[in-house]
């Protein structure tokens, strides 16, 4: 746990510096206020076969900075920190008989990009960044299912991530355009499980690569308030962790629990409002 609250602490700080490493290269500065809503899916398969499906909105709400809407060449930054909630539907085909829950979700979530912009008005983007995701995935007993019935559950995940990407923005008087999209690798994750009834269990799932891109398009006069539009898609790939066996008071029990192969996406729409 003090690992993790290092990492925590440590990427935080990075991100909040995010606009100072910037600033003498910024032009075109705005903060603002944002409001995400997403349909997300995470999927889970094992030897091949699909094994869970979980599917449902969740909706973010946070900040975010950026000086995307300069016309020199320069550095470049953005961020964006906030909070994550919604609930989702999972079917268990590891069951007999099949088995549906819901699912929970809260959490943070924050992230730095920062990068190079060729061109004037319009022109190139080259990005990296670094951020991290912490939430609790909370899995309710199921209301009908196998006896005994699955235990309630609450996962609790923290993933470390770098992103590389490559965009292209132009900026107007009276408005703003920016396409990017690139890799996302993870480089530290752990997830801590609560069964309950049985003790403890904490597992590293295997990073592997994703995608992500978004399209985004402001509204309004740099120097003033003014309003954006984004449509993203998000993910994240995990491999098999394999299957711990659950404990009680230490002595092993006849009960596993496993992470297998998985993959989330997150296809959403993000409103902002941008003070300045």
């Amino acid at each position: 746990m003090q690992r993790i609250t290092f990492i925590s602490l440590a990427v935080t700080a990075m991100l909040a510096s995010g606009p100072v490493w910037a600033q003498a290269g910024s032009t075109a500065e705005h903060t603002g206020i944002e409001l995400a809503v997403e349909t997300f899916t995470w999927d889970f398969t094992r030897n091949t076969a699909n094994v869970q499906e979980e599917t449902g909105p969740r909706v973010r709400l946070g900040m975010g900075w950026d000086n995307f809407r300069r016309r020199t060449f320069g550095w470049v930054y953005s961020g964006e920190a906030g909070f994550l909630v919604g609930t989702t539907d999972q079917e268990n085909f590891d069951t007999t008989p099949t088995t549906e829950r819901k699912i929970n979700y809260a959490g943070i979530q924050a992230e730095g990009m920062t990068g190079i912009h060729f061109g004037s008005s319009f022109g190139v983007n080259l990005l990296a960044g670094v951020g991290f995701d912490g939430f609790a995935r909370m899995l309710e007993t199921p209301t009908a299912g196998p006896t005994p019935p699955l235990a309630g559950t609450t996962e609790y995940w923290l993933i470390v991530f770098t992103k590389f990407g490559l965009g292209l923005s132009q900026d107007f008087t009276y408005g703003h355009w920016r396409l990017e999209g690139g890799l996302k690798l993870p480089v530290y994750t752990q997830t801590r499980v609560d069964v309950d009834g049985f003790d403890r269990a904490n597992f590293e799932p295997k990073r592997r690569g994703s995608i992500y891109a978004q399209a985004k398009i402001n509204f309004g006069k740099v120097d003033s308030a003014h309003g954006g539009l984004t449509v993203y898609y998000d993910s994240y790939s995990f491999g098999d962790t394999g299957a711990q066996t659950l404990t009680v008071d230490g002595v092993a029990s006849a009960s596993n629990y496993r992470l297998d192969k998985s993959e989330s996406r997150a296809v959403g729409v993000r409103l902002s409002y941008f003070f300045n």
